[in-house]
């Protein structure tokens, strides 16, 4: 008898046993061709054709020579397995979030759980299990065809890259804050400041870092964390609410008291506060928060410094007036004695008292008249004659008077 041994669609199937049982037992293979013969055979034969992982028709009946047996051979389908194991570093322990990656018969994926453990069930055929995660080189990838429990992937930290990171820290309205300390924590430590305008840089980096800011008198956002390259981080500033008082004099180059200087103090946010000099040139201002500048004015008046920067408690805060030469006045008078009667050739003296500069003179006229312009700032005046006293002693002007008078005791 002879045949063969072929799939559905009449493809030659190789090596397929053909087993004989009955009145003559034995076996015969399959070809390359499929094709299957034996001779010498007597009575009634049964002929059994396998194969592993096939399914064969029925089994075939012969009582004498036969030349056109045909098995039909069906592949079964691939039993389900399981594939599970481990992702572990260069000392055992176990890696998580690690993606095992299946491809082959069957394809898919699935992540080792805290422990780095793993486990895949209704694989078939072959499959290749591939493992990465972002930061390491991993062994691999493992090729299977049936259950494996034990299957072991080791996990290494690729060494980490350096990168930059950069940004600015603001206040509320966008505006850059200078000199805020910027530090640099984690796989990489070090330490930088803002520049003028807020901005920050450090390079050569590596690994996780958390970026921390920190400015005396401020409360910063943050601390941010950056693992790779980042050129727009963003810091921002608020003030704390800490308040605080400042107080200080204003007077002349010559030391008096000048009263009713305003003194304005400007926020960082363009908000002006005031407070005013007393009689004793002193100023007094509660309630401040943060920095401030701070100017005197009064017409009339020229001050130095023309400003002044204060963020704490300062009771030095001083100002330094000088008439403003464009404010120029004239003063006029008479001397006369107690009958009324004008008196002639008193010396009127004048002294600057808010100014480093010598005394001015003048004398009365035959009715006893006096003049005296180019004045500035508080001038004491003071009439002086040999033999002769005077009341008032002296007088104390700071603004154009016409009728200042003195009268002979």
């Amino acid at each position: 008898m002879s045949g063969r041994v072929v799939d559905e669609e009449g493809k030659s199937i190789p090596i397929v046993t053909i087993r004989l049982s009955g009145e003559t037992t034995g076996t015969v293979v399959s070809d390359a061709q499929g094709n299957f013969s034996r001779s010498g055979l007597q009575g009634e034969v049964t002929l059994t054709a396998t194969k592993s992982g096939y399914s064969m028709t029925a089994p075939v009946l012969v009582t004498g020579p036969r030349n056109d047996i045909t098995f039909i051979a069906s592949k079964d389908a691939p039993a389900d397995y399981t594939v599970s194991g481990r992702v572990v570093d260069n000392e055992g322990r176990g890696i998580p979030v690690v993606t095992i990656t299946l491809s082959g018969e069957t394809t898919g994926t699935v992540v080792s759980d805290a422990q780095g453990n793993f486990s895949r069930s209704g694989l078939q055929g072959e499959v290749t299990l591939t493992a990465t995660k972002e930061g390491y080189t991993i062994t691999g990838p493992f090729t299977v065809t049936g259950a494996e429990d034990n299957m072991v992937f080791i996990a290494t930290n690729d060494p980490p890259a350096d990168y930059t990171a950069s940004g600015k820290v603001v206040d509320e309205d966008g505006k850059g804050i200078p000199s805020v300390t910027i530090t640099f924590r984690g796989d990489t430590e070090a330490t930088t400041i803002t520049d003028s305008e807020g901005n920050f840089s450090r390079s050569g980096l590596s690994g996780t870092v958390f970026i921390h800011a920190s400015k005396a008198g401020y409360t910063l956002t943050g601390p941010i964390t950056v693992k790779g390259a980042d050129d727009d981080i963003t810091f921002i500033a608020r003030l704390k609410s800490t308040y605080y008082e400042v107080g200080g004099k204003a007077a002349s180059i010559g030391r008096l008291p000048i009263e009713g200087v305003m003194i304005s103090f400007e926020d960082d946010k363009g908000r002006i506060g005031t407070a005013f000099t007393d009689a004793d040139g002193n100023f007094w201002k509660p309630g401040l928060i943060g920095q401030a500048t701070v100017s005197a004015f009064l017409e009339g008046w020229l001050f130095t410094p023309e400003t002044r920067v204060v963020n704490g408690t300062d009771y030095n805060l001083n100002f330094h007036g000088t008439p403003d030469p464009e404010s120029a006045y004239q003063i006029a008078g008479s001397v006369v004695d107690f009958n009324g009667v004008a008196v002639s050739g008193v010396s009127i003296r004048f002294d600057f008292l808010d100014l480093e500069r010598g005394p001015m003179y003048t004398v009365t006229r035959s009715d006893g008249s006096w003049t005296m312009d180019g004045l500035i700032g508080r001038v004491q005046i003071t009439p002086m004659k040999n033999g002769l006293t005077f009341e008032p002693a002296s007088q104390v002007a700071h603004m154009a008077l016409m009728s200042m008078a003195f009268r002979v005791q």
